[in-house]
């Protein structure tokens, strides 16, 4: 399974969204297509659970895995099942086009 949508709670309204496996951070990603506390932030979908294109673009920011580094940025889209890492990624795919990968196995989400 390449993509899963799950839908919860925050502060009592509804959220739903969609997690990809991102390859360069070894770890899901997720887009909020369902926001109902406030939906002007929430992604596109087209609705392709095979090859997926979301907009607009996703940026996480994660903290330092270890005392010292600096944070880490994962800035891509994701357009028809395939990862556009942009430039100003701190990994290695930074720049790349990498299709979609399928969840590793007992990935829990």
């Amino acid at each position: 399974m390449k993509i899963k949508y799950r839908e919860f709670k925050s502060d009592g309204e509804q959220i739903g969204a969609w997690f990809v496996y991102c390859p360069a951070c070894k770890r899901a990603h997720r887009f909020i297509t369902l926001n109902e506390a406030d939906p002007s932030h929430a992604w596109e979908f087209d609705g392709n659970e095979d090859a997926p294109t979301f907009s607009p673009s996703l940026l996480v920011h994660s903290g330092p895995l270890r005392r010292g580094q600096s944070d880490e940025v994962c800035h891509s889209y994701l357009r028809g099942g395939v990862w556009q890492f942009l430039s100003d990624c701190t990994h290695d795919m930074a720049g790349q086009h990498v299709p979609m990968m399928a969840f590793p196995y007992n990935y829990r989400v």
